[in-house]
């Protein structure tokens, strides 16, 4: 299992995806999309919308692979 570390504050987010080569493309569009999103968001909205994304992700994609998004809130 390849694990693939996006380091965002005051989270930071573990995605774990099968480490083949069709699992590429999804191991940059997710660090793409969530780099893009995040820049834009405040620091208020960052942790509903990692909450949301969480959740959605993990319904839709595990459909197809085994990806599994897994949040974790920081201790402040």
């Amino acid at each position: 299992m390849f694990k693939l570390w996006i380091r965002r504050r005051p989270n930071f987010v573990i995605i774990a995806l099968p480490a083949r080569r069709w699992a590429l493309p999804y191991r940059l569009f997710f660090r793409f999309l969530l780099r893009l999103i995040l820049r834009r968001l405040s620091r208020l909205y960052r942790r509903f919308f990692l909450f949301v994304f969480a959740r959605l992700t993990k319904r839709l994609l595990q459909k197809f692979t085994t990806i599994r998004l897994i949040f974790f809130d920081r201790l402040v």
